[in-house]
């Protein structure tokens, strides 16, 4: 036990060393061992020959001409340098933080050369990813070396496994930001070898990781899976009450069974259901998926007029009115990161609640065995968002956070009936095409980000059939339909534009997928009844209530229940 002190001294010879070596601004020749127990201190000197160390090894601002081979711990701060480097060893470039007053600096400035092949090391660096424009209140920077990292260069071959841990540490007020690529490993030869890393912050709006760019290494910023999901939250839930919830549905005429003629009447439409819609959002990084659990309800209420004697259009009878209705709803979203080692966890879950209110038109014609309809709507749609972040991971900054979409749809469909026997039994081939347009809307977030979500549209088209058996009542004046239906639904519509800015000005594109295509299996009953002295002069009831249920690649574990009744006068 003891300390040798050696401090600029010019020593030559093999040194062999397992207690506290003190030989700052030295100059050796020869080689160096340092045992598990030894500290040798090289800080400011040099070493002609190789070195190899099991214990600790500091050399900040020193140099090693020759191999060092590390099992230990080496602590290479300033500018330092060695002639390759290999052994499974930890490397720390740490500095301790310098604290002034209530805000502090870390220093990203220490550099370490390898001149030589680099293999199976372990890193630990500073880094700085918060904003280098932020200033304090008299306008001064307060953080000067923002955006940077420590930084390791490879004059030769890289093999093995790396491994990153980084100190990302960020002053009072300054945020994380979209920055440039900040360079961490600077290679000059080609080379095939693995990594991780650890420390990079997990969760929030602006996320970080460490891409392999050509020979280099490089921590990468971009909007976090959940900002693109705020987007597809937008764009899927959209999606989720035109094709789902509303359903392109022909509005519930019906003409009097009984007699030809003129009829009016109204409906009432219920409908309740749960649903989980996909999609993919991509940043121009990375492409991630993100996924909707959404519970909704919906009501309708249609008033028309109508007759049924063919006076329309040479021979179609006709009916025209008009529909009020509201959907509200909520839904969940997680919030995926990847976290050290590899894997991913929900750093927070993002909920929506969102309301609707529609206005509209509907007009349905027949003729013979075919049926047509078509109906228009404006809608308004409010959204709330907020969030539950999960325990030492960071949020969004969704709080209460609104915004609105308007839209304007038009559903158009033809179907034709087709008697397959005399005992009632049919079969009704259909086709439609339902087109949305939705406007643009922004999200702002507590952090001071905000995402402009474009204006979008939809086109679904929709193709199926449905077959249905008729009983008449032996009274003659009411009759039951059970009915099985199969639906195929595609939007055709191009993807959707949302653009993230942070709190610094800087943006990122990101684009949604649409909904894709699914299909739909449904089954019900129609009941109608003439009657007879009915309440209010009504002549006629019908009513109706089907149960729904949907699968696709992009919308799953998908079912609904409707019911709607209607009176004719």
């Amino acid at each position: 036990n003891g300390i040798v002190n050696a401090n600029g001294a010019t020593v030559s010879g093999a040194i062999t060393n397992n207690i506290t070596f003190n030989a700052q601004g030295a100059a050796l020749s020869g080689s160096v061992n340092n045992s598990a127990a030894g500290i040798f201190d090289l800080a400011g000197g040099t070493l002609t020959g190789p070195a190899t160390n099991a214990g600790t090894f500091i050399l900040s601002n020193g140099a090693v001409s020759g191999v060092f081979n590390n099992s230990g711990t080496l602590t290479a701060l300033g500018a330092t340098s060695v002639g390759g480097l290999t052994g499974g060893g930890t490397v720390s470039l740490l500095t301790p933080e310098l604290v002034s007053g209530p805000q502090f600096d870390i220093n990203t400035m220490d550099r370490l050369t390898i001149n030589g092949d680099l293999s199976d090391t372990n890193f630990v660096l500073d880094l700085n990813m918060g904003s280098p424009l932020a200033t304090d209140s008299g306008g001064a920077l307060i953080n000067p070396q923002g955006g940077t990292s420590d930084l390791v260069t490879v004059t030769g071959v890289v093999s093995g496994t790396l491994n990153f841990d980084f100190q990302n540490k960020l002053p009072d007020g300054v945020a994380p930001f979209l920055g440039d690529a900040i360079l961490v490993l600077d290679g000059s030869t080609a080379s095939t070898y693995d990594f991780t890393y650890s420390g990079l912050g997990a969760g929030g709006a602006v996320i970080y990781s460490l891409a392999k760019n050509g020979d280099d290494l490089e921590i990468v910023s971009e909007t976090s899976a959940g900002i693109g999901g705020v987007a597809a939250n937008a764009s899927l839930v959209q999606s989720l009450i035109g094709t789902v919830v509303n359903r392109p549905t022909s509005p519930f005429v019906s003409g009097l069974a009984t007699e030809e003629g003129c009829s009016r009447g109204g409906y009432f439409r219920g409908t309740y259901g749960r649903s989980t819609v996909s999609g993919e959002s991509n940043n121009g990084i990375s492409t991630s998926g993100t996924s909707v659990d959404a519970s909704y309800y919906g009501v309708q209420g249609g008033y028309d007029f109508g007759c049924n004697d063919g006076r329309f259009f040479d021979g179609w009878d006709g009916s025209f009115g008009a529909l009020i209705g509201y959907n509200s709803g909520s839904s969940d979203q997680d919030v995926t990161v990847g976290v050290s080692g590899g894997g991913t966890a929900v750093a927070s879950v993002t909920h929506s609640d969102f309301d609707q209110k529609y206005v509209g038109a509907y007009a349905a014609f027949s003729k013979d065995r075919i049926t047509a309809d078509v109906q228009v709507r404006v809608e308004k749609t409010d959204f709330t968002l907020n969030e539950t972040v999960n325990t030492g991971f960071f949020g969004l900054g969704l709080s209460d956070a609104k915004f609105s979409t308007d839209s304007y749809n038009v559903t158009g469909r033809v179907s034709y009936r087709m008697d397959v026997n005399d005992d009632g039994l049919n079969f009704v081939p259909t086709a439609g095409l339902s087109y949305t347009r939705t406007s643009d809307a922004t999200v702002n977030f507590t952090g001071g980000e905000s995402l402009y979500i474009e204006g979008f549209d939809s086109i679904v088209g929709f193709v199926g059939g449905t077959l249905a058996k008729t009983t008449i009542a032996p009274a003659g004046n009411a009759g039951t339909t059970y009915f099985g239906s199969a639906n195929y639904y595609q939007d055709f519509a191009s993807d959707r534009n949302s653009v993230f800015t942070d709190r610094l000005g800087g943006t990122q594109n990101i684009t949604t997928e649409n909904i894709g295509g699914f299909g739909e299996l449904s089954m019900g009953v129609n009941y109608v009844r003439i009657l007879e002295g009915g309440g209010a002069g009504a002549k006629q009831l019908n009513a109706n209530v089907r149960v729904d249920t949907r699968f696709g690649s992009n919308v799953k574990n998908s079912s609904s229940i409707t019911a709607q009744v209607r009176l004719s006068f």
